[in-house]
């Protein structure tokens, strides 16, 4: 009898998929309880996305590790790419953070 390639590896490829998946889910609940916390306190919410970013990030990037051992990709093209997109958005956070400060300081009936 003769097996098919394809089928050896479709457990493991299943497997895979089904990890990724909820990984996601995890990350669209963590997304949905974000978006309460934002809603209830604007300071809360911004500390709750800064300590989401790691989260995220290394999700992220054991999802695209996975998937690119598949592909044969090299892991630190895939290292890479998940640093540059995570630490921007941190920094982005970071700099939206430092932002709402400053302006908050010149709004203030002090500095006026």
């Amino acid at each position: 009898m003769h097996q098919d390639p394809d089928a050896a590896a479709s457990p493991s490829l299943a497997r895979r998929l089904k990890a990724t998946e909820l990984a996601m889910l995890l990350l669209l609940l963590l997304s949905g309880l974000g978006i309460g916390v934002s809603d209830y306190s604007e300071d809360q919410g911004l500390v709750y996305w800064l300590a989401m970013v790691p989260v995220f990030g290394t999700t992220c990037l054991v999802a695209g590790w996975s998937t690119a051992r598949a592909r044969g990709q090299s892991a630190a093209s895939v290292i890479r790419t998940q640093l540059l997109h995570w630490g921007g958005l941190a920094g982005a956070l970071w700099l939206l953070f430092r932002s709402e400060e400053h302006t908050s300081e010149l709004q203030s009936p002090d500095h006026l």
